[in-house]
């Protein structure tokens, strides 16, 4: 029990790896029973000062595994038994006498200062080990994050200028003007995935959503895919956002990105002719929807993390305190819906405007 409570409290585990306040003056009775039960059967091979350096170990191992208390309870019990061990019939030790009573007295009040500065030591120590887990967890998290938001910019811009040249080299024959207006469509998808690129670095926010809105920066993109790929997709926004404040932005991004991302996967993998996106502002939560006629899949032979594109807009929607539903049957299309509950919506002092 004491190898495991030792290595729990290595590993910083407050809640689970500490024990019990039970526990924790069992093991403090078990280590002065312990101590003394050496200085009785080698007490002929001990050297002077062996029984009090065996205490002193006992008290260290109490206040590490349990705290001040516990490493007090074992120094008095210690010294308790130094006392007794002093006494008949057992006498151990030298007779009882006053420099005695002050070495033991002394022991008490050494055992107590190591007690106390032995919990202060774990603390401190379990504090910079949880500190540092924090830090691996933000990294990893940070990682995760850009890996996001690069697979939804510049991954869905590329996709979108690498459709417009194939387009381009398939009509150059046969229509060089048409070719030349996607190749222009490609140069502008460029521009602005560049312009994307650039605004990331500073705040990972797409500038359209600073200058219009969710609802308006919805229909900017909208357009320009149903227009790159002849695919019909049509955008409902009922609602109106908070008037007082807007929507936080960080909401606002994952959203957009959601709704990208699901738009991207319904028309490169699904191969959709049909796409409906709809948004819905209410008191109570935002949702959105996005539903296209594509092939679909099945969820049972889906992995069950799904593609990296269902894995990022699970996250995305994890980030803002929504919950993420996809439903599709093979044949039957695919719908995405993310709502986010009105406790999501922060700050707290956000107010809905009147409908």
């Amino acid at each position: 029990m004491l190898s495991k409570l030792i290595e729990r409290r290595r590993l910083g585990d407050w809640s689970a790896g500490r024990p019990t306040v039970a526990k924790r003056y069992v093991l403090a009775v078990t280590l002065a029973a312990a101590a003394t039960l050496l200085r009785l059967v080698l007490t002929q091979t001990l050297i002077h000062d062996t029984p009090l350096t065996l205490s002193i170990l006992a008290v260290v191992i109490a206040a590490w595994c349990g705290g001040f208390a516990p490493g007090l309870l074992t120094a008095l019990l210690s010294a308790a038994a130094g006392i007794v061990l002093s006494l008949p019939p057992w006498n151990i030790h030298s007779d009882l006498t006053v420099s005695g009573l002050i070495r033991i007295v002394t022991f008490v009040l050494t055992s107590t200062v190591i007690s106390g500065l032995t919990e202060a030591l774990h603390h401190t120590t379990n504090e910079w080990r949880r500190a540092e887990q924090d830090k691996e967890t933000q990294i990893l998290q940070e990682r995760n994050r850009l890996a996001r938001e690069i697979h939804d910019t510049l991954a869905q811009g590329l996709t979108g200028i690498i459709v417009q040249l194939q387009v381009a080299e398939d009509a150059l024959l046969d229509d060089p003007e048409e070719a030349r207006e996607y190749l222009r469509r490609a140069e502008n998808l460029a521009r602005e995935s560049l312009a994307e690129a650039r605004q990331s670095v500073h705040s990972l926010r797409p500038d359209i959503l600073n200058r219009r809105g969710l609802p308006l920066a919805f229909a900017h993109y909208i357009e320009q895919m149903a227009v790159s790929n002849g695919v019909r997709i049509d955008l409902t926004v009922e609602g109106l956002p908070p008037s007082a404040g807007g929507l936080p932005a960080d909401l606002e991004n994952n959203l957009l990105r959601i709704g990208l991302e699901a738009l991207t996967n319904a028309i490169k993998h699904a191969h959709a002719s049909q796409i409906r996106v709809a948004l819905s502002f209410a008191r109570d939560e935002i949702r959105l929807s996005v539903k296209d006629d594509g092939r679909g899949f099945s969820l049972a032979d889906a992995p069950s993390e799904g593609g990296f594109g269902l894995t990022t807009m699970r996250e995305r929607a994890e980030r803002i305190d929504g919950q993420f539903q996809l439903q599709t049957e093979p044949g039957q299309g695919t719908e995405i819906v993310v709502v986010v509950p009105s406790i999501a919506l922060h700050p707290p002092a956000l107010r809905w405007g009147k409908r």
